[in-house]
């Protein structure tokens, strides 16, 4: 369990040594305060066979790779 407050942050990272399961509970009341970040981003699982579907002149940003979950408070994300 972990609790990050202002000025704390997570990089990209995977949870392997801890098991197939993860959770994000979101305790930020709406409207404060105001902030960048907090979601939640999830490794598309076509990411993990990249090769095969290779096309050179598709999109290779992260937005190509992740699917982001929004911070919303009283939200869990497992």
């Amino acid at each position: 369990l972990s609790c990050y407050v202002e000025g704390c942050e997570q990089k990209l990272h995977a949870d392997v040594p801890h098991g197939p399961w993860a959770f994000v509970y979101a305790l930020t009341p709406p409207g404060r305060p105001l902030f960048a970040g907090g979601e939640t981003l999830l490794l598309r699982p076509e990411t993990l066979d990249y090769w095969r579907g290779f096309q050179g002149r598709a999109d290779r940003e992260l937005s190509s790779f992740v699917d982001r979950i929004p911070s919303r408070f009283d939200r869990l994300v497992v």
